[in-house]
C-alpha cells in the first residue's frame, strides 16, 4: 500500500474510530519515527500526552499498524504488518502493539512472541481507549497476557455519558445551595470547565503570570475566594481576553460547594474534547423555554460533525495554503468545532500536525460571525474547549451586509429563517424576495473564492416553493449544487421541529456561470440519525448517518441517488427536494400552470400591497 493510500485509510477510517472511544486527535502521530524507532516509522503512535508536548514520546502507550480493507488476518501483508509492528514495538519499548485493517479486523499482539493479548479473559477485537490501553500497557508482559481492568491506573480520558453523570452531582451541588436558575447554574459550569481548561493548557506552556492561581492552587479553607481571584487575573490577561468576560460563578456558591464541584470535574481533561461540551452542559441544565429559545442557534452537533466530515475530508492543503473556513451565522460554533476537528483529523493523517500547522488552524483558518455578543462568547468558549481557533469568531450587526466577496474557502453553516428586516443593499439577484434564506443562500456563494464549497442547512420552502423558482434557477446557474441531504424533522428537535436540508454547493469560475452545469446532483434521503424520533431523542440502533458518510456521491440505491440535470426543469418548477425524485412521496404540478401560477402571485402580492396602504393610513 502506497503512503498516499495508508494516509486515506487512516483519516477515512482510523481516526474516526478513535474519536469514539475518546483518544484525542492531538494525542496522536501519524507516520512518525521516535527516537528509539529510527529509522522505522510507525503507523500511528498514542501517548498520554499531546504531540506537541516534548513528553509525547516517553508517554507513547500504543503502536497501530494499519492495512486497507481488503487485508485480513493471516495474508502475507497482515503477516508482514505483524512483523514489523512487532519490531517498532520492541524498540520503542511497548509490551503489545496492534494491526488494524480499519474496517472490521482489530488485533493486539504481545510483542514477545505476537501471542493475542487478552483484557478480562477475552481477545479484543475492537478499538480501545486511553483507559484501556493504560490498563495494557501497564500489565502486559513476557509472563502476563491477560490484563484485568480492576487494577487499571486512574486515566483522564473520559465519555459523554460520564461527563453527563457528572452534571447530574452538580445540579444536587446547585439546589444544596439554593440555586434554581438555569441560566446561572449554565454559567458556572461552563465557568469550572473553562478553568481547567486553562490550567491544562497553562500546564504545557505556561503564559499566565505565576501568580495567578489555577486549578491545583486553590486554597481548600477558601476556595471560592481564590476562584473569585483566578477568574479576576484572567481577565487582565491578554492570552484568554476573548473568553475571560464569560467566567463567572454564582455568588451562591461558598467554599464547600466549591470543593465538591472541584472534586467532581478534577478527573476530567476538558483540552481538545471530543464532544461539544457546551451542549451537554446545555441539556443538563436548561429549562423547556431556554432550550425552545436556544433552538434558533444551535445544530445537532453529530449532524454537524457528518456534515463537516463529508465537506472537509479531503481536504489536504494545509499548512501549505492559506485555507479559510467561515461560518457567517455560527451561534454558538457547533459547525465551526466540528470542521475544526476535521481539519486536525486530516492534518494529522498526512503527518503535518506541527505547532507551524496548529497556529495556523488557531489563528488564521476559522472565521465566524454572529448578531449575539452571547452567542459570539460562547462559540470562542467552544472553540477553545475544542483546541482553539477563536481568534476570529466575531460579533456583527448583520452579516448580509459585512460578509466579504471572494474570501473564503469552505462556509458552513445554519441559515437563520423569516422576513428579513435589515439594511442590506439591492445588489441582491437571485430573487426579489427579502427572506433571510434566500439572502444568506446568496451571501454565501458570493462569499466563497472561485471552486470554493459550502454546506447550508435551509428549510424546505427554499427548494420547492413555486414561487422561488427564479431563485433555484439562479443559484443553478451561479453554484455547482453537489448533493443535497434531506434531515428528518426530528433532527434538532426538542429545539425545533423544522423540517430541513443540506445543501452542499461549488461556486463556478467567472467563465462558466449564468448557464446550468450539467453535472448531476446527488439526493439523499436520511430517515434515521441514531436517536428516537420525539422530543426525548434517545439513542437507538437505526442510523443512517455511516451510510452517508459511505456512499456520499456514490453508488446509487435505495433512498439516495444521482438526479440528472435535465430532470430539474420548469416543468417541476426546478424542485430540488430528494423526496421528490427518489419517489418518496407524490407531487402533482401537472394540473398547475406555470404562466397561471404566477399571474395569481402576483394578484396576491397586489392584494397586500392595499392591505399593507390601508393599515398605513
Amino acid at each position: 500500500m502506497s503512503r498516499n493510500e495508508e494516509a486515506t485509510s487512516i483519516l477515512q477510517w482510523l481516526l474516526p474510530q478513535l474519536e469514539c472511544v475518546d483518544i484525542p486527535i492531538v494525542n496522536v502521530k501519524v507516520d512518525a519515527t521516535t527516537r528509539r524507532t529510527k529509522p522505522l516509522r510507525g503507523d500511528l503512535w498514542i501517548s498520554r500526552k499531546p504531540f506537541n508536548s516534548r513528553h509525547f514520546e516517553e508517554e507513547i502507550i500504543a503502536l497501530i499498524e494499519a492495512k486497507p480493507a481488503h487485508i485480513i488476518p493471516g495474508s502475507s501483508q497482515w503477516n508482514d504488518a505483524v512483523q514489523q509492528g512487532k519490531a517498532k514495538a520492541k524498540k520503542q519499548g511497548l509490551p503489545f502493539f496492534i494491526v488494524t485493517n480499519t474496517q472490521g479486523h482489530w488485533n493486539y499482539y504481545r510483542t514477545s512472541d505476537t501471542q493475542p493479548v487478552q483484557l478480562d479473559g477475552e481477545e479484543i477485537r475492537r478499538p480501545l481507549g486511553i483507559k484501556d490501553l493504560e490498563v495494557l500497557v501497564t500489565q502486559i508482559s513476557d509472563t502476563v497476557i491477560n490484563a484485568v481492568r480492576a487494577v487499571a491506573l486512574p486515566s483522564r480520558s473520559y465519555s459523554r455519558k460520564e461527563f453527563q453523570d457528572a452534571l447530574w452531582q452538580l445540579k444536587n451541588i446547585y439546589r444544596n445551595c439554593a440555586i434554581g436558575n438555569s441560566d446561572k447554574m449554565i454559567h458556572t459550569t461552563i465557568t469550572f470547565v473553562m478553568l481547567k481548561h486553562i490550567s491544562e493548557q497553562e500546564s504545557l506552556r505556561r503564559t499566565l503570570p505565576k501568580t495567578v492561581l489555577l486549578w491545583d492552587d486553590w486554597c481548600l479553607d477558601h476556595m471560592d475566594r481564590d476562584i473569585c481571584a483566578t477568574i479576576e487575573d484572567i481577565k487582565k490577561c491578554d492570552d484568554y481576553r476573548d473568553v475571560a468576560n464569560e467566567l463567572e460563578i454564582a455568588s451562591e456558591l461558598g467554599t464547600e460547594h466549591c470543593r465538591d464541584i472541584r472534586e467532581e470535574l478534577n478527573r476530567f481533561q476538558f483540552s481538545g474534547c471530543n464532544f461539544d461540551l457546551y451542549g451537554a452542559v446545555y441539556e443538563s441544565f436548561a429549562d423547556t423555554k431556554m432550550k425552545r429559545d436556544f433552538g434558533q442557534y444551535y445544530t445537532s452537533r453529530h449532524i454537524t460533525a457528518a456534515l463537516s466530515e463529508l465537506l472537509l475530508r479531503g481536504e489536504m492543503r494545509l499548512p501549505n495554503y492559506d485555507l479559510t473556513v467561515c461560518d457567517p451565522a455560527c451561534g454558538t460554533g457547533g459547525f465551526l468545532t466540528e470542521a475544526y476537528r476535521v481539519l486536525l483529523r486530516n492534518c494529522t493523517a498526512k503527518g503535518a500536525l506541527t505547532d507551524h500547522t496548529l497556529k495556523k488552524l488557531k489563528e488564521e483558518t476559522f472565521y465566524g460571525y454572529d448578531i449575539k455578543e452571547k452567542n459570539i462568547s460562547l462559540a470562542r468558549i467552544n472553540m477553545c474547549l475544542a483546541g482553539d481557533g477563536h481568534t476570529n469568531i466575531k460579533q456583527t450587526e448583520d452579516s448580509l451586509i459585512t460578509l466579504p466577496t471572494d474570501a473564503y474557502d469552505y462556509i458552513l453553516t445554519n441559515v437563520p429563517y423569516g422576513q428579513y428586516k435589515g439594511s442590506a443593499g439591492d445588489g441582491f439577484t437571485f430573487c426579489n424576495k427579502r427572506r433571510y434564506e434566500t439572502l444568506f443562500v446568496e451571501k454565501c456563494v458570493r462569499a466563497l473564492r472561485t471552486r470554493g464549497r459550502a454546506v447550508i442547512i435551509v428549510p424546505d420552502g427554499i427548494l420547492e416553493s413555486p414561487s422561488l423558482e427564479n431563485f433555484r434557477i439562479n443559484l443553478l446557474n451561479e453554484a455547482l449544487v453537489e448533493a443535497v441531504v434531506s434531515l428528518h424533522p426530528y433532527v434538532f428537535r426538542p429545539y425545533t421541529s423544522e423540517k430541513t436540508y443540506a445543501l452542499f454547493l461549488e461556486k463556478l469560475p467567472p467563465r462558466e456561470r449564468g448557464r446550468r452545469n450539467p453535472e448531476p446532483v446527488f439526493m439523499y434521503i436520511l430517515e434515521n440519525d441514531g436517536f428516537q424520533k420525539g422530543d426525548k431523542r434517545y439513542p437507538i440502533r437505526e442510523n443512517d448517518i455511516p451510510d452517508l458518510l459511505q456512499n456520499y456521491r456514490g453508488r446509487a440505491r435505495g433512498l439516495h441517488s444521482f438526479v440528472q440535470s435535465h430532470q430539474i426543469n420548469p416543468s417541476n418548477f426546478h424542485n430540488l427536494l430528494p423526496e421528490f425524485y427518489l419517489n418518496y412521496y407524490e407531487h402533482d404540478y401537472s394540473s398547475v400552470n406555470a404562466q397561471t401560477y404566477q399571474k395569481f402571485i402576483e394578484q396576491v402580492e397586489r392584494i397586500n400591497v392595499g392591505l399593507k396602504g390601508l393599515f398605513n393610513e
